[in-house]
């Protein structure tokens, strides 16, 4: 092996598919993201976040989509969703989503990084067994 090769080190990739749960750093923000929102008109809600991750991971075929995209529920109330402070009767606005958990539900698909920039309070996000 040559002094080059060693010079050419791979990025490490986080591989999903052994994670049980990923710790959020939320004062990391990827570039993209940044200019994306300044692009943007206004920043995204929490329920257009979840819907963004629901339609990029193949919702549809999920396990278990129980209340997902139903106008009439609030997000804290969607399947794998724990909000902090919730009061089922609440508005999203007024209870940050704090953890995702959708372990073995089907899930499939390259996560958006607006997941991470416009869910603040997100603190765990378990992906465990799905087709990453």
């Amino acid at each position: 092996m040559s002094s080059a090769d060693h010079r050419r080190r791979p990025t490490p990739v986080l591989a999903l598919t052994t994670l049980c749960a990923i710790p959020i750093l939320t004062n990391r923000i990827p570039t993209a993201v940044n200019a994306q929102q300044t692009s943007s008109s206004s920043p995204l809600s929490q329920r257009e976040t979840l819907t963004l991750f629901y339609n990029t991971c193949s919702g549809p075929q999920w396990t278990n989509a129980d209340n997902w995209l139903d106008d009439d529920t609030s997000i804290c109330q969607w399947h794998g969703i724990k909000c902090s402070n919730v009061n089922n009767d609440a508005d999203d606005h007024d209870h940050p989503v704090i953890e995702i958990v959708l372990v073995d539900n089907n899930l499939d698909c390259t996560l958006p990084p607006e997941v991470f920039y416009y869910l603040p309070s997100l603190v765990t996000l378990d992906l465990g067994h799905n087709a990453f």
